[in-house]
């Protein structure tokens, strides 16, 4: 599946060196229960990663990436925002969009 990453443009080399560190987050939920994860979040459309971009960065990259990893629903958004449990490597991304 083809999903996108939404990051501030000061981030991008580094993405493009190392890849997309997992980050620590609380905010995947099983149940009601917040359960702490580790990985990235992603979106199964470019324009949804572009908003976010829009919403959250003044300048903005957006990379993309194929996973066949099994992927969870962010349930902040509407089944646009997923969840990878892992760390990406820099030879699985490629950059999509350079907002600046």
């Amino acid at each position: 599946m083809k999903v996108y990453h939404t990051t501030a443009i000061e981030n991008k080399e580094s993405i493009i060196e190392f890849g997309i560190n997992a980050m620590v987050t609380d905010k995947i939920t099983d149940s009601e229960d917040q359960i702490d994860c580790e990985g990235v979040f992603v979106f199964d459309n470019e324009k949804s990663a572009h908003d976010f971009g829009v919403d959250n960065f003044g300048e903005f990259a957006i990379f993309e990436m194929n996973i066949t990893d099994e992927l969870q629903i962010d349930p902040e958004y509407d089944g646009e925002a997923l969840f990878i449990n892992r760390a990406i490597e820099s030879n699985e991304v490629s950059i999509n969009k350079i907002v600046e």
